[in-house]
């Protein structure tokens, strides 16, 4: 079966079909004091220390 992807979570498969694709888990990493977690979503604070959470598996300006 041929698939046209259209974004991480949604593709269509060639008869018109939505499939749900479960995106990747991710890699976070606090900003304060290192700690590295992986995650299907953004984390609102590390569970260690309570600090910002920085998203590892996408480029940083």
């Amino acid at each position: 079966m041929e698939k046209l992807i259209i974004s991480e979570s949604i593709v269509i498969d060639m008869r018109g079909e939505n499939t749900y694709e479960k995106s990747p888990p991710y890699t976070y990493e606090c900003m304060e004091c290192g700690h590295r977690m992986t995650a299907d979503h953004q984390p609102m604070e590390c569970t260690e220390c309570e600090g910002e959470m920085l998203n590892l598996s996408k480029p940083q300006e």
